[in-house]
């Protein structure tokens, strides 16, 4: 039997479409603020505990002028502060003529390592296809330990083992999504950023030079010119992903596999299918 209600007009579904558009945009922004107090006592408790390593060997920072004064940038970093990967996923590689995704993030964002974990498999298959180039820009936007150190593990691993930096940086996000979940600062220590140099299989010669850029904080200059470019771009949080040059709308990007669909759709091509579930 036909339903007697109207159809809804093209006004009024455009109107409903920005109605809930503004509802998902109003609860990421509340989402956002629980994350940041979670974050905030979470990174806080773990900053007492910012020691270890091999030997209980302590981990510090020396002060923001003396650390600027003698830190550099990885050698295969752009002027921005970001590195990128074409085809062959090595250091400063792009595809050429092929769209630019930037990922602009913070190591201490737990939003950042939950679309890092989405979508790290996604990237390397669209860039090992040539589809796009891919640009990290990380950012000190949190004032957090844990983004200090892995910064500077990052910088050791782009100049002495750039082939598995793209696997550390992973690695790293993955310990801090775990780390929130299970509301356990104590994955967030200097130890912790050996422990996953180790994991991501890195070379005793490569933890090494981790170990000191973290204890002198050779990599200040890099954490201050990234930062700065952040900044400069006009771009209020993370994280922040551009494609081409436009500002992707993060409500786009939450399923598995969104991120090759929307590329995908911005190319003309078919959407990828979904991976089949075991028993499926």
């Amino acid at each position: 039997m036909a339903s007697n209600d109207p159809r809804p007009t093209k006004a009024e579904r455009r109107e409903n479409a920005r109605a809930k558009a503004q509802a998902l945009r109003e609860e990421q922004v509340r989402k956002a603020r629980r994350a940041a107090l979670t974050r905030r006592a979470l990174i806080g408790a773990g900053a007492v505990a910012v020691v270890g390593g091999v030997g209980g060997t302590i981990w510090y920072s020396k002060s923001a002028e003396e650390a600027k004064k003698n830190s550099k940038l990885p050698s295969a970093v752009r002027d921005d502060g970001s590195w990128t990967y074409g085809s062959d996923l090595a250091v400063g590689s792009s595809n050429a003529d092929a769209p630019v995704l930037d990922v602009y993030f913070d190591y201490s964002c737990h939003f950042c390592a939950v679309f890092e974990t989405t979508h790290a498999e996604e990237m390397r298959t669209l860039v090992s296809d040539g589809k796009i180039t891919l640009a990290i820009h990380p950012a000190q936007t949190l004032g957090q330990d844990w983004t200090n150190m892995a910064y500077n593990a990052m910088g050791a691993v782009l100049d002495n083992e750039p082939a598995k930096a793209l696997d550390y940086h992973n690695a790293l996000l993955s310990r801090l999504k775990t780390a929130f979940s299970q509301q356990d600062a104590s994955m967030l220590t200097g130890s912790a950023i050996d422990d996953v140099a180790s994991q991501a299989g890195l070379s005793s010669d490569t933890r090494s030079a981790i170990k000191e850029a973290v204890k002198s904080s050779g990599y200040q200059k890099w954490i201050d010119t990234s930062t700065q470019a952040f900044r400069d771009g006009g771009f209020q949080g993370t994280p922040t992903i551009v494609y081409n040059g436009q500002q992707v709308d993060l409500g786009l990007l939450q399923a598995e596999n969104s991120l090759a669909d929307y590329v995908n759709s911005q190319q003309g091509a078919a959407p990828t299918a979904p991976a089949a579930t075991p028993g499926s």
